[in-house]
C-alpha cells in the first residue's frame, strides 16, 4: 500500500466549541448524539494539537464516494490540490449538521471569490450505516455542488484511513468535531478544531500558501 508524507505547518488556529454545541454529561451517547471534548478523541496513535508540527502517512486507500464509485483517496482526491477535509455520519443530530453547513457555505464562498480549486472531503465515520445514498441525500439537502466528495467503504479500510489522519475513535459518538486543509504538493497541512467558520478555514487554506513561501534569507540565497 502507498502513502504519502504529510505534515501541518506551525500556524497555530484552536477554535473552541460553543458549550451549547453538543451537550457534556459522560452518560450522553445515545444514537445520533455525541461527546464534545476540547481534546481530539482517543486514536490509535496520539494526535497532534492544532498547529502542531506533526508527519502523518495518509495511505492511497480504495473507498467509495457518494455516487457509487471506487475512488482512491490519495490518487483521485488529494495528490496535487488544495484540500479541506472533515468527519461525519448522518445520523448525527449535533455538531455533524453545522460541519456539513459550513463545507456548503465554503464552497459556495470559494467558487465566489475564484482562485485555486478546493477538494472538500467528508469521511463517513459510520460506514456501515452510510451507504452512497445516505451520504449523497445527506450532501444534497445543504445544497452543494460537485467537488465535494463524501466518503464510505468497508469499515476496516475507513478505520485505517481515520487512525492515518489522527482522527479514530473507538465509537462514533465520541469523535473529535475536526477539520483538516492541507495542499496535496506541498504537504503542508493544519488541523482546525471546533467549529470554524468558512472564513476561518479560508485563511487556513491561505495560509498553506504563505507557509509554502521562502522566506527572505533564503530568497537571497537562491538569487546568488
Amino acid at each position: 500500500m502507498s502513502t504519502r508524507a504529510l505534515a501541518s505547518p506551525s500556524t497555530a488556529l484552536v477554535f473552541l466549541l460553543a458549550a451549547a454545541a453538543c451537550p457534556s454529561p459522560p452518560s450522553f451517547a445515545e444514537e445520533g448524539h455525541c461527546h464534545m471534548a476540547s481534546e481530539p478523541a482517543a486514536a490509535a496513535a496520539p494526535a497532534p494539537a492544532a498547529g502542531q508540527l506533526s508527519e502523518l502517512s495518509l495511505p492511497d486507500l480504495e473507498l467509495v464516494d457518494q455516487d457509487g464509485h471506487a475512488v482512491r483517496v490519495w490518487s483521485d482526491l488529494v495528490a496535487g490540490r488544495k484540500v479541506a477535509m472533515n468527519f461525519i455520519f448522518t445520523t448525527c443530530t449535533t455538531i455533524c449538521p453545522p460541519q456539513g453547513a459550513t463545507f456548503a457555505k465554503l464552497q459556495r464562498e470559494l467558487a465566489r471569490d475564484g482562485g485555486e480549486p478546493v477538494q472538500l472531503i467528508s469521511v463517513s465515520i459510520d460506514p456501515a450505516v452510510d451507504t452512497p445514498a445516505r451520504l449523497k441525500a445527506w450532501r444534497d439537502k445543504l445544497g452543494a455542488g460537485p467537488g465535494w466528495t463524501l466518503l464510505t467503504g468497508a469499515k476496516p479500510q475507513v478505520d485505517s484511513l481515520l487512525k492515518a489522519l489522527g482522527t479514530f475513535a473507538a465509537e462514533k459518538t465520541e469523535h473529535a468535531p475536526l477539520f483538516l486543509v492541507g495542499d496535496g504538493k506541498s504537504g503542508r497541512w493544519q488541523r482546525l478544531y471546533g467549529l470554524p467558520s468558512p472564513a476561518e478555514l479560508k485563511a487556513a487554506l491561505a495560509g498553506l500558501d504563505a507557509a509554502a513561501a521562502p522566506s527572505p534569507a533564503t530568497a537571497e540565497e537562491v538569487g546568488r
